[in-house]
């Protein structure tokens, strides 16, 4: 299982959200770039780096400070990156500018032929971020409810064109509280895809749960941040 740190950016500073909620921030660090050294250090074999500017539509986001990240020669590690990706135009610059992957939520659902065109292009390169509460999907930096739940859209045949589905339970989300056990055992069992989790982790035993349970990979921020777990690398499946 890939054991994938977060790094989550407003204002190019590293923060984490509580609940997806902008008024409940906490900043960890003024350095992108020292903090994914640190987390190679720690182990990391890749980085989930979210640009919350660009995920609320603000004039000023962290885009080219993600673009001088992937063509460091100092973060030599794989970098997938979301939060306002909602053109073909924004993929294929973070692409182009050695960005491993994207991550891919509200597009979807605002502009499904665009999102279409995108899988058709680089499907491999995709990751689809799920975000939800009580069940249902939200968009806009968890602003907007959308009134479609995680099966209505997995069930799609161009499901499996892309590299994962990363399902982040916000209702756990910087709580500290554990994962979504039930709900990824569920997912697993029900549809046979490559799946992340993303939400609540607080322990080392919560990636072996997950690892247990067959997703392909899980997303950690406060709990590493937090000093709780220490060690990023990756975990044999069993």
């Amino acid at each position: 299982m890939k054991v994938i740190p977060a790094i989550d950016l407003m204002d190019g500073k590293v923060v984490r959200l509580y609940q997806g909620q902008f008024d409940a921030m906490t900043i960890y660090h003024d350095d992108p770039f020292e903090m994914a050294r640190r987390l190679m250090e720690m182990g990391a074999s890749q980085i989930h780096i979210v640009d919350l500017d660009a995920a609320r539509q603000r004039k000023s986001n962290n885009r080219e400070v993600i673009k001088r990240m992937a063509g460091s020669s100092e973060i030599n590690v794989p970098l997938q990156v979301g939060g306002g990706v909602n053109s073909l135009k924004v993929a294929g610059e973070l692409l182009s500018a050695g960005v491993e992957r994207i991550v891919v939520g509200s597009l979807l659902f605002s502009d499904e032929d665009v999102f279409h065109d995108l899988i058709k292009s680089v499907g491999e390169k995709v990751v689809l971020a799920l975000d939800i509460k009580e069940d249902i999907i939200r968009t806009d930096g968890w602003r907007n409810k959308t009134g479609i739940r995680i099966a209505d859209v997995v069930k799609q045949d161009w499901i499996h064109k892309l590299h994962a589905v990363m399902v982040t339970d916000i209702s756990v989300d910087g709580s500290l509280c554990g994962p979504n056990l039930l709900l990824m055992r569920a997912l697993k069992e029900a549809y046979p895809l490559r799946w992340i989790a993303s939400g609540g982790v607080n322990r080392y035993e919560d990636l072996l749960a997950l690892n247990q349970i067959g997703v392909y990979g899980t997303i950690l921020g406060k709990s590493i941040y937090e000093g709780l777990i220490l060690n990023l690398k990756d975990i044999e499946v069993k």
